[in-house]
């Protein structure tokens, strides 16, 4: 098993303070986040697993966090919250 998760909150799994695709793209365009595939490859996420769910981008302790369930190619489904400046857990 990998581990590759960080924590999540019961706010973020409902959904609470996260932003909206258009929000998330502007905040891409502006440069306050990375990109979701650049998130996911300064977190180390092996490229063979899939999302499974839709990535989210959501407050947390006064970050940002990208939100996502991924799915590994041995079919382990793991939530996993990452820091969408610099990938961090």
């Amino acid at each position: 098993m990998l581990a590759i998760g960080g924590t999540i909150s019961p706010a973020m799994a409902q959904g609470g303070a996260c932003l909206s695709p258009n929000a998330i793209q502007q905040a891409i365009q502006s440069g306050e986040i990375q990109s979701w595939a650049a998130v996911k490859r300064m977190a180390g996420i092996p490229p063979n697993f899939s999302e499974v769910s839709a990535v989210e981008v959501c407050q947390r302790g006064g970050q940002l966090y990208y939100s996502v369930s991924l799915v590994s190619p041995s079919g382990e489904v793991q939530r996993v919250a990452l820091n969408a400046v610099d990938g961090s857990r």
